[in-house]
């Protein structure tokens, strides 16, 4: 019973402070965000549909790009070949 309590104690101690290092973080970047300047440019309904319009390919495009360089060729035909270094490169 004495180990079950001083392992919550410790577990309480050492979560806390990266709980509080987390929120930190999350706010930093929800302020980034929140203060970003392409809220100034939509202004209204039609600003925003333009920029969606144009957002949505720009991810479709990306994320074509992404599937093809995991494609199964890019990896002597198996994606098993290629190593979990090379493939966490094309992720990253």
């Amino acid at each position: 019973m004495e180990m079950e309590n001083s392992l919550a104690r410790e577990t309480a101690v050492t979560v806390a402070p990266v709980s509080i290092c987390w929120d930190q973080a999350i706010e930093v970047e929800r302020s980034h965000l929140l203060t970003h300047p392409v809220y100034a440019l939509l202004r209204g309904p039609e600003e925003v549909n333009l920029f969606l319009r144009h957002h949505v390919w720009a991810v479709w495009d990306f994320m074509s790009l992404l599937k093809a360089l995991r494609a199964p060729d890019l990896c002597s035909g198996s994606l098993g070949a290629c190593g979990p270094a090379l493939r966490g490169q094309v992720d990253q």
